[in-house]
C-alpha cells in the first residue's frame, strides 16, 4: 500500500489521516477500513483528512467508481456512518461528482477543502443532511 494511513479515534469520530500517491485501488481500501473502524469503536461519524494525498487526481470514471462503492459500504453497515472526506483540489472535484454519485446512492456523506467545515458538518449530528 503506497498510501499511509493513520487512525485516531476522537471523542465522536474516527479519524483517518491519508499521506501518499492516490489510486483508486487504495482510496476504495481506505474507505472500507473507515467504515470498518467505526463499526468497530461504534462510533457513527468518520473524518477521512486525504489533504496529504499526490499524485495523479482521479478521473470521472474514478470519482464515479469511489462515490458508487462508498454507497455500498455505507449501506452494508448495521449503523449509517456519517462520513466526511477533506482534500485538496484537483483531489476534491469542485463539482463534488463522487458525493453526488454516493448521495445518489443512499450514502450520507460529504466532501470537504476545510476541515473546520467538515468537523463542523460532522458534529451537527446524525441524519441525512446532502444540503451545501
Amino acid at each position: 500500500m503506497s498510501l499511509d494511513v493513520r487512525i485516531e479515534v476522537k471523542g465522536s469520530y474516527v479519524h483517518l489521516h491519508c499521506r501518499g500517491a492516490f489510486s483508486l485501488a487504495e482510496g476504495l481500501e481506505v474507505y472500507k477500513k473507515a467504515f470498518e473502524v467505526a463499526a468497530r469503536e461504534g462510533r457513527d461519524r468518520v473524518l477521512i483528512d486525504a489533504t496529504g494525498i499526490e499524485g495523479v487526481p482521479p478521473t470521472t470514471i474514478e470519482r464515479y467508481e469511489m462515490g458508487a462503492r462508498a454507497a455500498q459500504f455505507f449501506m452494508k453497515q448495521a449503523q449509517r456512518v456519517r462520513i466526511a472526506v477533506v482534500g485538496k483540489e484537483p483531489f476534491i472535484d469542485p463539482n463534488r461528482f463522487a458525493e453526488t454519485v454516493a448521495a445518489n446512492r443512499g450514502a450520507n456523506g460529504r466532501v470537504f477543502t476545510d476541515v473546520l467545515e467538515a468537523v463542523a458538518w460532522l458534529e451537527k449530528g446524525p441524519g441525512k443532511d446532502s444540503a451545501r
